[in-house]
């Protein structure tokens, strides 16, 4: 249907000012948010909270999808994206830290890939 339709905006909001991509990050549809970075959506998007289709993929301890989101993004994007604050001062981190054992791995690929700590990220 996309390649079909000339004039399809892959990053049209809903009523929440989400994109697509927020939904696929939400629901963990890697095939699905594959597809959509493939035909060019906006990573950095966000939506009403401030928040990134990475801080839904995080707030679900999503690993798999945090991956899929930030493999194909520069180093220094990807350390923006899983350390930018939503419109609460709420990180990507901070909302895989919450799943407990649930989001210890997309906790600790976040730090991996330049995530901080609170004090850490308010010296930057």
């Amino acid at each position: 249907m996309v390649e079909r339709t000339l004039d399809f905006d892959i990053n049209k909001r809903d009523t929440l000012a989400r994109t697509p991509l927020h939904w696929a990050a939400e629901l963990g549809n890697i095939k699905t948010a594959e597809l959509l970075i493939d035909y060019g959506v906006d990573v950095k998007a966000v939506e009403c909270n401030g928040r990134t289709a990475v801080h839904l993929a995080a707030r679900s301890g999503d690993r798999a999808m945090l991956e899929t989101l930030l493999e194909l993004v520069e180093p220094a994007e990807r350390t923006e994206l899983i350390n930018q604050p939503d419109n609460y001062g709420v990180t990507p981190l901070f909302l895989a830290r919450q799943k407990d054992k649930e989001g210890q791995d997309a906790f600790e690929y976040m730090l991996l890939n330049g995530g901080r700590m609170n004090e850490e990220a308010k010296k930057q």
